[in-house]
Parts: C-alpha cells; structure tokens; sequence
C-alpha cells in the first residue's frame, strides 16, 4: 500500500511526514549562487558546455536501458574557463574498452589516473600529467580512468 511507503521513507530518512510533503521546491539558497543547481545538462554561460554530460560507448549515448551495462562515462565542464573539465570513464565490464573523448575547443586532455596501472604510475600529480593526443582511450577491464582537460 501507499501508506506504507511513506512511512517507511520517513523511518527511513529520517524525515517526518511534514517534512516529505512541505518541500515543493528547490531551496539552494545556501549555496551563495542564486539558487543554482548543478548537473543538470544545462549549457554553461560563456562555456558553451552542459556542466555535466553523459556517455556510454559512444559519446552523448548513455545506457540507461541496458540493465547490465558496466561501463558508464561522464563529462563535467569547469565553471569557468579557467578551471578543467573532467572526463570520468567508469569499466566495470570484463573486457577493454576504446572509450571516445570528447573535442573541447581550446583544450587538451591530461590523464590524471588509470586504476590499471600499478602505483605510483595510476595517481599522477597535474605537473607529470602530459598531453593525451588521441581520440579515445583503450581501458582496461574492471578500471576506472579520470582525465582532465586544459587549454
């Protein structure tokens, strides 16, 4: 039944059932930033970049239907020119993966780490992060990669 739904979301997260009914807007005042919410695929101003993107074996092709997908990637854009972008690749999957990047103009992708890769070589420190040139990366199975793009 309904009602026990809600209960046990209010047991659950500890809200009171006053609290799960009153809330009917976002309330991010907080925040300093007129209330913005972030990752919401919206374009940035002046970036011309959503704040967050999706992918899935192909670029803006997330797979949100394939219910035994093990492989998920995302993008997000810097808040501003200045700081990186940051492209997420997540294989979970038992094979390797060539794993598209996406073009930002004016940027190049460093990658920052490969789970893959044995330390101290899988965390490297922006200053040994060289210029990755190609189009997409060969991932390995069960592995996570983070890149980072700069201009």
């Amino acid at each position: 039944m309904p009602l026990h739904s809600i209960n046990f979301i209010s047991c659950y997260d500890g809200f009171t059932l006053h609290d799960l009914v009153s809330y009917n807007g976002k309330h991010n005042e907080a925040n300093g930033e007129n209330n913005r919410e972030y990752f919401t695929g919206e374009e940035l101003p002046g970036r011309g970049l959503r704040d967050i993107s999706w992918h899935g074996y192909r670029l803006d092709e997330p797979l949100w239907f394939d219910y035994g997908a093990q492989f998920l990637v995302y993008t997000l854009a810097g808040l501003t020119g200045d700081e990186e972008d940051v492209h997420v690749i997540l294989n979970m999957s038992e094979r390797t993966v060539d794993a598209p990047l996406p073009q930002i103009p004016g940027r190049k992708w460093h990658l920052a780490l490969d789970t893959s890769r044995t330390g101290p070589d899988d965390i490297l420190p922006r200053n040994q992060q060289s210029i990755f040139e190609g189009s997409s990366y060969l991932i390995a199975r069960r592995t996570v990669a983070v890149f980072e793009a700069r201009g």
